[in-house]
């Protein structure tokens, strides 16, 4: 979900200035579900290798507590805006917190997500010659994979793609939305809406979405 929500702003928001610069430098933490992965890697590398081909892009992972990203500033305010709320009952007051710091598209609605990780995973070879984890710049090129294991020392290239295969063959399937709240956990929630008097509608909503779809947001500073 990570990685489609970052390809939809690449492809929808971004494609024509990063064509233009040239260069694309992606800051983010290294959290392994989410951004430090071979799904992240793969989509990455089909992107450089299709509608940013002549573009130098770089993936950087700042240490942890000694880096501070701009993103983190919003996301402190958004926490702000949210706790002087007492109860939030439905996504669109999320929603509505959310477009006070930037603009918001929608999942299921604005956006959608697509299986990069089985794409990425059809692709990629299953044995490596570098550590991720290890990574504090990766270098994608549209073929291998530059590595480097601090900011400023040197680039290691290695092997990505399965012999005989290219990211031509990428190909990243839809993915249906779908709740992944057990049954039992969606009787407590229904149990604690009557038990706290909520409206009618609210109960509704709630048996509609946990049936089929969860609500996520991608926000945009």
């Amino acid at each position: 979900m990570t990685a489609s929500a970052l390809d939809h702003c690449l492809r929808t928001s971004l494609t024509e200035d990063v064509q233009q610069a040239g260069h694309l430098r992606l800051f983010s933490d290294s959290c392994y579900g989410q951004n430090k992965n071979s799904t992240m890697v793969g989509m990455l590398s089909s992107l450089r290798s299709t509608i940013f081909k002549d573009v130098k892009m770089e993936c950087f992972f700042p240490v942890r507590g000694h880096s501070f990203l701009p993103v983190d500033r919003v996301f402190g305010r958004i926490e702000q805006d949210i706790r002087k709320q007492d109860t939030i009952l439905l996504p669109d007051k999320y929603t509505n917190i959310l477009k006070k710091h930037g603009s918001v598209y929608v999942y299921g609605k604005d956006w959608e997500s697509f299986d990069h990780k089985a794409a990425a995973k059809a692709l990629i070879q299953s044995t490596r010659s570098y550590k991720i984890s290890e990574a504090r710049v990766q270098e994608i090129d549209g073929k291998g994979l530059g590595v480097r294991t601090t900011f400023s020392g040197p680039t290691y290239q290695h092997t990505l793609l399965k012999r005989g295969n290219n990211w031509g063959q990428y190909k990243a399937d839809h993915l249906p939305m779908m709740t992944t709240v057990k049954a039992v956990k969606k009787k407590d929630i229904i149990s604690l809406l009557k038990a706290i008097g909520a409206p009618a509608n609210v109960e509704a909503f709630y048996n509609h979405a946990l049936a089929v779809t969860s609500d996520v947001h991608r926000v945009e500073e």
